[in-house]
């Protein structure tokens, strides 16, 4: 198993971004229709390759029960077909909060390599730095609908206020 610790930080209140990064993981782990599809992608250039384009895998996220006071949700990526030919990721989502002004989100755990010798092979010398950028790439993706959910509630409230006093 390939160890992976990544975190992102942002702006957003802690709290806030759990509970919307939970709504998301589950409406990913059901394919809800903003999500269909929903895949890992990264550059080719993280492979070492030449830059001409991107790898993109559909994905399903399976989760577990959210541990509310820890703000850490359990999950597993794995591909959405062919899972023997692919990385399958296996650890946690959490939110940390570091300061009033916006939290930190943490992706760790590990991927086990496909195709035993060859795979650990290919890992080390290829695609290591493939695997763990689509990673990255899904921590942004969360923390960007994150945000892009936390402010279009803020957005409604606001707007519901204004109309209801105004």
């Amino acid at each position: 198993m390939v160890d992976v610790r990544l975190e992102r930080a942002t702006t957003l209140p802690g709290r806030l971004t759990f509970e919307a990064l939970c709504a998301i993981i589950d409406e990913i782990q059901r394919g809800d229709d903003a999500w269909q599809g929903f895949a890992l992608h990264a550059e080719l250039s993280a492979a070492h390759l030449p830059d001409v384009g991107e790898v993109s895998v559909p994905v399903a996220i399976h989760s577990f029960p959210a541990d509310p006071h820890a703000l850490r949700r359990e999950i597993t990526i794995e591909a959405a077909r062919h899972t023997e030919a692919f990385p399958r990721f296996r650890g946690r989502l959490s939110v940390s909060q570091e300061n009033p002004h916006g939290c930190v989100l943490h992706l760790d755990g590990g991927y086990d390599v496909p195709l035993h010798a060859f795979g650990a092979l290919a890992n080390a010398m290829l695609v290591r730095g493939l695997a763990v950028r689509t990673l990255e790439n899904f921590l942004h993706d969360l923390e960007a609908a994150c945000r892009t959910r936390i402010e279009s509630s803020e957005s409604e409230i606001l707007r519901h206020s204004l109309f209801q006093h105004g």
